[in-house]
């Protein structure tokens, strides 16, 4: 019974973090307080986050980048100077703010909607 256990929470902890990788991997858009597009194009690998973000068409890879639950964290060069990022995933909503501001000057991400083929 304990084995019974012990397998069906690994395979909930499993499912959990599957769940998590495919909810976060794949394009987020958003706008700063100043108006600039911004966008993650984001790979989730079990706890490891990889990918670019762009700002005003100026695209820059993320380094360092960890998921931990619901949070991530990683690092990215804006205007030239690297920026240390904090974030949450919210639902449908992804919080992303600089470490150096704090979440009050969160940027709000949604996740960007493919669309079909043309036919």
């Amino acid at each position: 019974m304990r084995r019974l256990v012990t397998a069906a929470a690994l395979v909930l902890t499993c499912a959990a973090a599957a769940a998590g990788e495919t909810a976060l991997t794949g394009k987020w858009q958003g706008e700063t307080g100043a108006g600039s597009a911004i966008v993650l194009d984001l790979k989730v690998a079990g706890t490891a986050l990889t990918g670019t973000l762009t700002r005003d068409g100026e695209g820059s890879p993320l380094s360092e980048g960890k998921v931990t639950g619901k949070t991530v964290t990683f690092k990215a060069t804006i205007g030239g100077k690297a920026e240390v990022f904090s974030g949450e995933h919210k639902g449908d909503e992804l919080h992303i703010w600089l470490e150096r501001q704090g979440p009050a000057k969160a940027v709000v991400f949604t996740p960007v909607k493919s669309k079909p083929p043309q036919r």
